[in-house]
């Protein structure tokens, strides 16, 4: 038994003979994931049947998150499970306008407290941030955007602080207040 767990926990047996590496985390994505620093949830939020969804794909990236770090871990929820206020207080913790934005994964950081994840700090990836739809000959496939989003993420929730924009004025630079990019534009070419 012990060998057993041991071998599961390390991936010791598990190779992904497809051409693209498609069940293959990227270097990068493994870097970040063994320099994590505070605990990771990944918490997905999908319904219990969805056709149009590519469920197993999901599950199958979010285990390999699992699978590479002891401070990543999932939960999932089907929201229509919950009742309404439950659904409510959802949406409002990930920030969600309406029922359909729900569903996703909320990459967050936290800690754990009496078995509890705390988090604080979150990101919500909607479901059709997950997929891009590819067209050729006439037919269409999603295509996975997933490991970029999620680890995107990830470095997000954990970098502790937000990134820095500064701004330059007095050189004739174009005011960053200045929503019309058309205007600025017209008056460089005059």
């Amino acid at each position: 038994i012990l060998v057993n767990y041991v071998a599961t926990r390390q991936n010791l047996w598990r190779w992904d003979l497809t051409s693209d590496a498609r069940f293959t985390l990227s270097e990068e994505s493994r870097a970040l994931l063994g320099g994590l620093k505070e605990d990771v949830r990944l918490l997905v939020v999908l319904p219990t049947s969805n056709s149009e969804i590519p469920v197993e794909d999901l599950d199958l990236l979010i285990d390999q998150y699992v699978t590479a770090s002891p401070k990543v871990s999932t939960s999932r929820i089907a929201p229509e499970t919950l009742s309404r206020e439950e659904q409510e207080a959802l949406a409002q913790e990930l920030e969600a306008s309406y029922y359909a934005d729900l569903h996703g994964v909320a990459v967050q950081a936290g800690r754990t407290v009496d078995g509890e994840f705390v988090a604080i700090r979150s990101r919500h990836l909607r479901i059709s941030d997950l997929w891009a739809q590819e067209v050729s000959g006439g037919s269409r496939k999603l295509v996975s955007m997933g490991e970029q989003k999620i680890s995107s993420a990830i470095l997000d929730v954990t970098r502790g602080e937000s990134p820095r924009i500064y701004f330059v004025e007095g050189h004739e630079e174009a005011s960053f207040t200045n929503f019309e990019a058309v205007e600025g534009v017209e008056d460089r070419l005059e």
